[in-house]
């Protein structure tokens, strides 16, 4: 699909670019997905203004028609740095729903087509990044592995709710450089590839296949889409802050029986919508690490739900909680059969 079957699929509404003189010849994109974020975008923007590089590169702004404050910030950004940023407007008519929910997908899409650069990195409005020398670094691997179609590396992971919680999402060994593959990458249960801390090599339009405007998690296609093409490189430096449950986020919701069933879901159904458009090459992994969730969201979204939601969840999943060899269904099914209290009480009195 090229840009113009995509605006005449699912463009409504025309987008509109906030005026700049932006080079038409950078080196890199960044593209800065935000809605409803007033409180985390200066960060972000900031930490991509930051960096230190020997080549231009663009900075493209999706503002998803933010009310809070978030879209205005943004085109005062847009006004000091307009060498530098691109701002497009995006409206709610052209938002793209799954399970009558809304998604970024056309914000995504819409601005990764409009990317001018060779390579295109992703920095969430309620996301930063934290080393000025982050884009140099990858784009200078990149230039010296050009067998590597992208390019990760640590990222900090700090929970909104708690900020206490806090833990580095990385690969094993992960004080030296390293070169994955795809396998590598199913296998490894995403082997701590977070979006912010992702670089690829950007496509041409006509490259960009239908199945990813499908895929419930955008992100996790972008990711196969690009590593089918290429190596996977990793650089050791902790370079960015990945927020968990910042306010009106996706994983705000986390701790809630329905996102996890959605999310088991959403990752089921974006690799096996891979798995078609690899011709089923990494179908034992993909299996695998659909198994692998299964068995990482179940027990979450029984310990969230409630009678009823248990009781569904249990005869729809008959193979997984009858399972003995599965930690904690004994204690599950006492749960279910007895209520919370009861089990609660008996552990208290032994």
């Amino acid at each position: 699909m090229n840009f113009e079957e995509f605006k005449n699929k699912y463009q409504h509404k025309s987008v509109k670019e906030f005026p700049n003189q932006v080079p038409e010849n950078p080196v890199l994109t960044v593209l800065v997905l935000t809605y409803q974020q007033a409180d985390y975008i200066r960060d972000c923007l900031e930490g991509i203004l930051m960096q230190k590089t020997n080549f231009l590169f663009e900075i493209i702004i999706g503002d998803d028609d933010s009310s809070d404050g978030t879209r205005e910030i943004c085109q005062e950004y847009a006004e000091k740095h307009p060498d530098k940023i691109r701002l497009m407007l995006h409206s709610k008519e052209n938002n793209i729903s799954f399970n009558q929910k809304p998604t970024p997908i056309f914000n995504v899409f819409y601005n990764t087509f409009s990317a001018r650069g060779k390579y295109i990195a992703i920095c969430e409005g309620d996301d930063y990044w934290t080393d000025s020398l982050k884009l140099q670094k990858q784009v200078t691997f990149m230039e010296t592995n050009p067998e590597c179609s992208l390019t990760f590396h640590p990222t900090l992971c700090i929970d909104e709710k708690d900020l206490e919680i806090q833990h580095l999402k990385q690969p094993p060994n992960p004080q030296k450089t390293q070169i994955f593959n795809l396998k590598d990458y199913i296998a490894g249960k995403g082997l701590g590839i977070w979006t912010v801390s992702m670089m690829f090599k950007a496509v041409h339009e006509d490259q960009i296949p239908n199945w990813l405007f499908k895929a419930p998690i955008t992100d996790l296609a972008l990711k196969l889409f690009s590593a089918y093409h290429g190596k996977i490189g990793y650089i050791p430096d902790i370079s960015a802050v990945y927020r968990r449950r910042t306010a009106g986020s996706w994983s705000e919701y986390s701790q809630t029986y329905q996102w996890q069933i959605d999310h088991l879901k959403g990752r089921n159904s974006t690799y096996n919508l891979f798995n078609a458009y690899s011709n089923y090459k990494y179908n034992s992994e993909i299996k695998a690490t659909n198994k692998w969730w299964k068995e990482l969201c179940l027990p979450q979204a029984f310990k969230f739900a409630n009678r009823s939601q248990r009781r569904k969840l249990i005869f729809n999943n008959l193979d997984y909680f009858l399972n003995p060899r599965h930690k904690g269904n004994f204690s599950r099914w006492m749960r279910f059969i007895f209520g919370d209290e009861f089990v609660s009480e008996i552990k208290d009195n032994l």
